[in-house]
């Protein structure tokens, strides 16, 4: 009887054990973030070092800007990481995000099969709109709106389109394939550029580090479905990205590969 009680006690202590590693383990936050954040790789560095810090598993769903603000809308996640300032702002304002901070920035570039002529953003961005062919996102993403509006200033034109433009409805990298594929040209953002080049038959067509500056922000969404451990989860990475560790990987992520970091801190 008292091997049987053991035995007993033993196995209980071996569930709640089991238990209680299961919860640790399954402890995560969910982001919704842009393919230009995934694909410059930086997300393969903070989850790893965020999970070692807090335990916390940082789980994240890579979609253009637009999708991605959505999915904080619908509250399919907790935190928003981003690249769209003026829809982020219309998010702060319904209540939906509890603030935007701003962390960082980089640039975007035009890039294509051959160097541009063009030395000013104004030449450059016309002579891709009245004489090259274009690959378009077309997905309602950050780099897709900086593409309209660029178009719209300096083309003068209305639908934020280049005359030769085929639209991908895809990704950053997936689009940089499409225009190495046609021999087109696209924007994107430096960091993916870097990540990615040497694997791309495409060139820097035009980049001016003054022109074209593309900011990422945070946010931490409210929605009355989310538990109070999630939403801890979240405040803890804003804070960590923001104050903590995240923040010096940030600064320096890409400097060893690259000879300089690929992002700049916002002050």
């Amino acid at each position: 009887m008292k091997n049987f009680k053991k035995l007993a006690l033993l196995l209980v202590f071996a569930l709640l054990f089991a238990c209680s590693s299961n919860d640790k383990e399954t402890k995560e936050v969910m982001m919704a973030t842009t393919t230009s954040m995934n694909d410059s790789g930086l997300l393969d560095e903070l989850a790893p070092a965020f999970k070692e810090e807090t335990g916390i598993e940082l789980q994240w769903l890579s979609v253009g800007s637009g999708e991605a603000i959505q999915k904080a809308r619908d509250g399919e996640v907790q935190l928003l990481f981003a690249h769209s300032p003026a829809d982020e702002e219309t998010l702060v304002k319904d209540g939906i995000s509890l603030g935007r901070d701003s962390i960082m920035y980089n640039n975007f570039l035009f890039v294509g099969p051959e160097k541009l002529t063009g030395t000013t953003l104004a030449d450059a961005t016309k002579e891709i709109c009245d004489d090259k062919l274009y690959i378009s996102r077309a997905d309602d993403s950050g780099t897709h709106k900086k593409e309209m509006a660029t178009f719209e200033e300096y083309c003068s034109a209305t639908d934020g389109k280049a005359k030769n433009t085929v639209e991908s409805g895809v990704g950053m990298l997936d689009t940089l394939n499409i225009a190495a594929e046609k021999k087109g040209y696209t924007l994107t953002d430096i960091a993916t550029w870097l990540e990615n080049k040497d694997k791309l038959d495409l060139v820097e067509a035009y980049y001016n580090k003054a022109d074209l500056v593309n900011t990422y922000s945070i946010h931490v969404i409210k929605n009355d479905s989310f538990t109070e451990e999630q939403m801890a989860s979240a405040e803890e990475f804003k804070k960590w990205v923001t104050e903590g560790k995240g923040l010096e990987i940030i600064k320096d992520y890409g400097a060893d590969k690259y000879g300089a970091p690929v992002f700049t801190l916002v002050e």
